[in-house]
């Protein structure tokens, strides 16, 4: 019996230590019904996107073009559609069984329902020009940015986030089957809010990432292929001089030094603003990847710790490397130290170093020193 116990309360802690650390929102329970909840969810997928694309902007400093002003009111339309359709579909049903209502009803009078009937239609168009002055709104600075060329400032951010948390709670009033179903999926929005908000930093660091990336490798093929025809027109065609060469290929260089060091610098304030908005998840933030966190992950940073201490109680410098190893996915893992079978070691997978004297733990026998080839 105690095996069976042992395996099951094992398999629940390597479950346990595979999951993300900050939790995902991806249900709002069992008082809200699956077609409520996969509405909601939809929408609330273009508030995440365009949130997250907006914090990049913002904490990158990066200057507002027409595309991106384009592609942000475009993701804008998109989520005032949803709205939109939610909206005309509640109205349709309350006009459509108000009227039924009064053909078989002899409590008012003609005059008394139409008059019931026009308010409602008067409050349909009142909450469609409201979320049409939204839409608007946020076009009209984004626009603007473009128009003027430069970044989104603070207070314009502050609206933005304001008016895309009134289309939030439109979406769920109006997505939601009356009020057990609006209240149940505010309290959890409410909730979760913080790990909302941290994934949200967490997805704004990677796409950051692949900014910063795309910058760099951009800037290299610009130097390169100038580098390149200026030495073609020195060489093959002589139509400029050594020294015109020279001057182009300095020049080549310094603009793309300069954008290398414009993508770094844009990528480090982004992961900045990204941990101090995460708050208390910010620890569950890979500020390298911005992946979130797993137990694992946790697990082997807690280890690492642990046995820099010990080797600093030995006099030994402590180095990174092999945290940034405990990092990589499985494949990247199948790697033993010098010294080690290739068949791996017959306890499991070891924590050992490669340089020098280091502490290390080996499975079955536990942390002991190692050389410069194994213990």
């Amino acid at each position: 019996m105690a095996i069976p116990l042992l395996v099951k309360g094992g398999t629940k802690l390597y479950k346990h230590l595979k999951e993300e650390q900050i939790p995902a929102l991806d249900s709002f329970g069992n008082k809200v019904s699956d077609s409520t909840s996969k509405a909601v969810l939809g929408y609330k997928k273009l508030n995440y996107e365009a949130t997250t694309e907006l914090n990049e902007l913002l904490w990158s400093g990066t200057t507002i073009t027409k595309k991106i002003s384009n592609d942000l009111s475009g993701k804008f339309a998109e989520m005032a559609r949803k709205i939109s359709s939610s909206m005309k579909k509640e109205f349709d049903q309350s006009y459509s069984h108000m009227n039924t209502f009064f053909q078989n009803s002899k409590a008012l009078t003609g005059k008394e329902e139409q008059a019931i009937l026009n308010k409602i239609k008067g409050k349909q168009i009142e909450r469609e020009k409201s979320l049409q002055h939204m839409q608007n709104r946020l076009k009209a600075i984004t626009n603007r940015a473009a128009k003027e060329k430069r970044d989104i400032t603070e207070g314009e951010q502050r609206e933005i986030n304001h008016i895309l948390n009134r289309m939030m709670n439109m979406a769920v009033q109006t997505m939601s089957k009356g009020e057990v179903e609006e209240k149940a999926i505010m309290e959890r929005l409410k909730n979760a809010s913080g790990s909302i908000t941290a994934r949200q930093a967490a997805e704004t660091i990677r796409n950051s990432l692949k900014s910063k990336n795309a910058a760099i490798k951009d800037a290299v093929t610009k130097r390169d292929k100038v580098i390149a025809a200026a030495i073609r027109e020195r060489d093959e065609t002589g139509s400029i001089s050594a020294k015109e060469a020279a001057k182009i290929i300095r020049e080549a260089n310094r603009q793309h030094d300069h954008a290398v060091k414009k993508a770094k610098s844009m990528h480090k304030n982004v992961v900045k603003e990204a941990k101090e908005q995460a708050g208390s998840h910010g620890r569950y933030i890979d500020e390298e990847t911005g992946k979130v966190k797993t137990g694992w992950n946790l697990m082997w940073e807690k280890v690492f710790e642990i046995m820099g201490k010990i080797k600093s109680m030995f006099g030994f410098k402590s180095n990174t490397t092999a945290l940034k190893a405990a990092k990589k996915t499985k494949s990247e893992e199948a790697r033993y130290a010098t010294g080690t079978s290739s068949t791996g070691h017959p306890g499991g997978p070891a924590i050992v170093g490669e340089k020098g004297r280091e502490l290390a733990h080996i499975p079955g026998t536990g942390v002991t020193m190692l050389g410069a080839r194994g213990p």
